[in-house]
């Protein structure tokens, strides 16, 4: 299993998203141009080519063990580039998982969508997710069943997406897909790659987890003191958590893949080179986790999917060094509901969803069945509402935990630390907040 440089404000109404959001300006002291940004992660876009049939076996069970809205995958990539097309940023960027497992169609046809962007003067850059390169996963549905289909190279990869970033960028890290680019002047995106695509290579199955090699900490490291001589403002993004965003979130063997194999000295070295804040995607959770370090603080603002309730969005705004982030969220997409509006549907699905696959998972730890349905409600619950961020522990959830302490079994006291941190959420605010970059 799978949650100011010059300021100006933006008033928008967005037929798409959550009309009280603004989009924001990120500008340079040094140079006083501005620029507007969006955040989006987790987008596991599906070429509707691929998905001839919802009905086969084999589809249904990816969806049993992976529930995301991936057949609504394109609608929601449509409604997230409608709101882009609104708010008319100068740039967007992408925390990796663009595609639901690398196919080389999805990506060609994301890349498309994404051209209409660039058509508009707007500048898109993309990062490389655990799905997205040489992912021995890639199929296509259709009435007979799932077929493999070509995924893409890490080569292949950055020449598709060379129109958004990889083609511009002033320097790249010849060990991953890492790059540096400058969508105004004096503002560094640094695209940091810590995804096992080559782990990917003969493999069976895709590797979820992520680490730096040496040579990309290196670079990392090296365009970090570049930046500080330059006097250049940074702003980092990757796929996986840089900070734990739940305690115990690194050990969990449920969620350890979702944080960098070590974080937390790699964190501190970030930290003391200059780096403040990071973009971050992956647990499919919209939350901000702050962590202290020798050199100071490091931020991780990590942006919910677009595939998984409440499909969110983020908005930034940079002035006197100073990153200040509002969050926003799909609310209509053009596809068919059945009636409902996105909002239910979405959320229904999730928690549908998170039901049967925590029942199976519960099942599987020897919990009893009758228990296990008893418990999932509450397991589904608290997932979602670490997804959507901000979560406060409803009363029936603080009962549930109580009587799993008070049960003193090793899986009950799992399941109770397990839901508790999902419900624990530490300072800062995870929809809102301003975080200093130097």
């Amino acid at each position: 299993m799978k949650k100011r440089l010059l300021a100006l404000a933006i008033a928008l109404t967005l037929s798409s998203c959550d009309s009280s959001s603004t989009s924001a300006v990120a500008t340079t002291a040094d140079t006083k141009v501005s620029a507007t940004f969006m955040v989006g992660s987790d987008l596991h876009y599906f070429s509707p080519s691929l998905l001839t049939s919802t009905a086969s076996a084999d589809y249904h069970a990816y969806l049993a063990g992976d529930r995301k809205m991936i057949a609504e995958s394109p609608a929601l990539l449509h409604s997230f580039l409608d709101s882009a097309r609104k708010v008319r940023p100068s740039f967007v960027l992408l925390t990796g998982d663009l595609t639901k497992d690398g196919e080389e169609k999805s990506h060609q046809d994301l890349a498309d969508s994404l051209a209409t962007l660039k058509a508009l003067g707007i500048k898109v850059y993309v990062l490389p997710g655990n799905h997205d390169v040489y992912n021995p996963e890639s199929m296509s549905y259709a009435s007979a069943g799932a077929t493999k289909v070509a995924n893409v190279s890490d080569a292949r990869f950055a020449a598709i997406y060379h129109d958004f970033g990889y083609g511009e960028a002033l320097s790249r890290d010849t060990a991953s897909l890492s790059y540096v680019a400058e969508p105004v002047p004096g503002l560094w995106i640094l695209a940091m790659d810590a995804c096992r695509w080559k782990d990917n290579v003969g493999a069976a199955s895709e590797t979820v987890g992520g680490r730096f090699l040496p040579q990309t900490v290196a670079w990392i490291k090296a365009r970090l003191a570049e930046a500080k001589a330059k006097g250049k403002v940074v702003v980092g993004g990757m796929h996986h958590g840089i900070n734990e965003h739940f305690a115990g979130q690194s050990t969990n063997p449920i969620s350890k893949d979702y944080v960098v194999a070590g974080f937390d000295s790699l964190g501190t070295a970030f930290t003391a080179a200059g780096l403040k804040v990071v973009f971050t995607g992956h647990f499919h959770a919209n939350d901000i986790a702050s962590r202290a370090t020798a050199s100071g603080s490091l931020v991780d603002i990590e942006t919910g999917s677009l595939v998984t309730s409440p499909s969110p969005f983020r908005l930034g705004s940079i002035a006197d060094s100073v990153l200040t982030v509002r969050s926003s969220r799909i609310r209509e997409i053009r596809y068919d509901l059945g009636g409902q509006n996105f909002v239910d549907y979405s959320s229904n699905y999730l928690l549908t969803g998170m039901k049967a696959i925590s029942v199976y998972t519960l099942v599987g730890m020897g919990v009893d069945s009758a228990i296990a349905n008893m418990l999932a409600p509450t397991i589904a619950g608290s997932y979602a509402a670490h997804y959507a961020g901000d979560e406060v522990m409803p009363a029936s959830a603080v009962q549930t935990v109580g009587l799993l302490k008070s049960q003193a079994t090793e899986n009950s006291l799992y399941l109770a630390s397990s839901i508790q941190a999902l419900y624990t959420d530490a300072a800062p605010a995870d929809s809102a907040g301003n975080f200093p970059l130097r």
